[in-house]
């Protein structure tokens, strides 16, 4: 029994395995069933699109053949740096030999005329990169485009279509490897441009370093005796000779310097030509529409715009050319001083007639100083000339200042400003005292600084003053004209920009004073840095770094969001507003609506200046709003209505209730 089940088991084993092979040999005796090559899923577009396709990218390649041709501004930028780089070299070695014997004006315009070429070429560097990017996103674009007719051409391949499309195909797909090759290849040549500009630039911030420790070392020589005492320093015919020789190299070196700078701002120039011309004639419309006759000559402002008014020309050359401060970067010291001039004789026409006649002539002989003090900048410091050109500076600086400590009052200034103004012309005073002593000992660098820097802080001043009376004579003349006089309300409105518009001019006047103090007495660079020194000043609390430069930020923009709210809040409050024909409530719910956004602004600027990520806010502003929830659910109820009530205004104030 047991043979006979394991027969009958190998039997059917046997039969099962027979049948599996049969099976699996005739499934392999089929002919497979090749798929359709040409499915529209597999191309890139259909084969009836091929034409418009080829006339597609036969435009798109002549778009790209122009944008590829090189730039002539390129080519001939990288001509003239090839230029540059042989004659700035030659200069570079004769600077670098001729540095111990520069003085700091020398130096000063040296680091002007060198930033001036970075700022020229580095321009260019910005062209590059562009136009780098530019030919690597066309390079993307024609890959794509030429994996795209690859496919096609394998797909037309593999089926008998008319062999004018594998050829078409083919010709596009050869014409686009060849433009890729040309890009490339301009692709490298922008490359090599770069690194020629790169260099260029690098061998520039070089030189520039090196002037700049050079003047930083010449600043630090100040209380050095670098002569002889004035009693043993004579000047012989050779001397002399020297004299002339430097001045008049110094004179060329400037006049050059100069003329590069005005033939490469010769756009600039000529805007501030137009807006003279513009400036003068805007000051007589404003005389023919603001009559002087309607002037009070009881009112010293009125009486001081009528008499900018009828100078025109002298008015707007004095406005125009402070503005130039912000066109002119890098400007020679000769262009500023030259600016410095005009407006000096500008305040010499203009201010007596605005302030007082006595002045007239402590005005006159302080610009004649001004003009002693440039030529002085082109003499050897330590010969006899200059030290006894030095001696007559201080002497004579010494008698405007005690001439002017006798002035009483004549500038109508406050108490505070008076003491101030007082104070200011001691310390002047003593420094010109330290400036003759010093030049007498022997200590002439020290000496030459005191009295340049006090020189020109003082025609500075004088030019400030007249710009700021200017400026405020307008604000009278913008409320004394016929049309102004037909506002109503015109009293609120005159006494309005009396209070709030003259502080900010004055302010303003004070804050460009400070600055060109800084910039005379050389502090300004050491200022800048120190407060960048200070601001990334950084601690750690509770493992956020937190700088001393985001805590004052902070701080500015809180006081300055106080000092805004305030002003829209005391603006609003104002007669002028209150009885301007506006609904009641409205201006209340106007200046509502302002100040709680400036207050909300203030407080996204303030915390985003201590560091504080808006992103992060998301879970303490939760937190807080469920201690709202909890705790003060009467101040947020009384809060939101309130401004129900400021808006919808059901009734307004002024209303009496029963």
């Amino acid at each position: 029994k047991t043979n006979v089940q394991i027969i009958r088991n190998f039997f059917f084993y046997a039969f099962f395995m027979t049948f599996i092979f049969s099976f699996g040999n005739i499934k392999g005796q089929e002919v497979p069933v090749k798929k359709d090559s040409l499915d529209i899923e597999q191309l890139p577009f259909a084969i009836s699109e091929i034409p418009s396709e080829f006339s597609r990218l036969s435009n798109r390649l002549d778009e790209i053949s122009e944008i590829i041709e090189p730039d002539q501004g390129i080519v001939n930028n990288d001509s003239i740096v090839s230029e540059y780089s042989i004659a700035l070299l030659s200069d570079k070695q004769e600077i670098i030999a001729a540095l111990p014997a520069m003085n700091y004006q020398r130096l000063e315009n040296l680091i002007r005329a060198w930033k001036n070429y970075h700022s020229k070429f580095g321009e260019v560097q910005g062209v590059l990169k562009g136009r780098i990017n530019e030919m690597e996103s066309i390079n993307n674009e024609l890959d794509a485009e030429l994996e795209q007719w690859e496919r096609l051409s394998e797909n037309l391949e593999k089926r008998d279509y008319p062999k004018e499309f594998k050829q078409d195909t083919d010709s596009i797909i050869t014409i686009l490897n060849l433009k890729i090759i040309d890009i490339n290849e301009r692709a490298d040549s922008l490359l090599l441009m770069q690194n020629q500009q790169a260099k260029f630039n690098e061998f520039i911030d070089d030189m520039i370093s090196i002037l700049e420790e050079e003047q930083q070392a010449y600043q630090s020589s100040y209380l050095i005796i670098d002569s002889n005492p004035i009693w043993s320093v004579s000047d012989s015919a050779a001397s002399l000779q020297n004299i002339r020789t430097h001045f008049k190299a110094e004179f060329n070196e400037n006049y050059n310097i100069l003329k590069t700078y005005l033939i490469s701002n010769k756009s600039i120039v000529l805007l501030q030509l137009i807006f003279i011309i513009l400036l003068i004639g805007g000051f007589i419309f404003i005389n023919r529409i603001w009559p002087t006759s309607e002037l009070s000559k009881d009112s010293k402002r009125e009486l001081q715009a009528g008499f900018i008014i009828h100078r025109p020309f002298f008015s707007s050359l004095l406005i125009s050319i402070i503005f130039s401060v912000f066109f002119y970067t890098n400007r020679p010291l000769v262009l500023a001083e030259f600016f410095v001039l005009l407006m000096l004789i500008s305040s010499l026409v203009l201010l007596p007639g605005l302030l007082t006649k006595k002045i007239k002539i402590p005005l006159l002989l302080l610009s004649v100083l001004f003009i002693i003090n440039v030529i002085q900048d082109f003499l050897p410091y330590q010969s006899l000339a200059n030290r006894m050109i030095i001696l007559l500076q201080s002497v004579a600086t010494l008698f405007l200042l005690f001439k002017a400590l006798q002035i009483n009052n004549e500038f109508v200034l406050k108490p505070r400003a008076e003491r101030f103004f007082k104070s200011l012309l001691k310390v002047f005073g003593v420094l010109m005292i330290i400036a003759f002593t010093s030049n007498i000992i022997g200590s002439v660098k020290l000496a030459s600084f005191l009295i340049s820097s006090t020189i020109r802080t003082l025609n500075i001043s004088v030019i400030i003053v007249t710009i700021v009376i200017i400026l405020n004579s307008m604000m009278v003349l913008l409320i004394k004209g016929k049309k102004a006089q037909s506002i109503p309300l015109y009293d609120e409105l005159k006494v309005l920009i009396d209070t709030r518009i003259r502080p900010l001019i004055n302010w303003g006047g004070f804050i460009l004073w400070i600055i060109s103090v800084l910039t005379y007495f050389r502090l300004l660079k050491l200022f800048q840095n120190f407060i960048e020194r200070l601001m990334d000043t950084e601690f750690l609390v509770a493992s956020v770094a937190i700088s001393i430069g985001g805590i004052i930020s902070f701080f500015l923009i809180a006081f300055f969001t106080y000092i805004l709210v305030r002003f829209v809040k005391n603006i609003f409050k104002d007669k002028w507003v209150s009885k301007s024909g506006l609904p009641r409530g409205s201006a209340d719910a106007l200046s509502m609506l302002i100040r709680y956004t400036i207050v909300a602004f203030g407080i996204y600027l303030a915390l985003n200046a201590i560091g504080v990520e808006m992103n992060k806010f998301g879970f303490m502003a939760g937190a807080l709003g469920v201690g709202i929830g909890f705790g003060l659910q009467n101040v947020v109820l009384n809060f939101f209505a309130g401004l129900i009530l400021t808006f919808e205004r059901p009734f307004h104030v002024g209303d009496v209730i029963e």
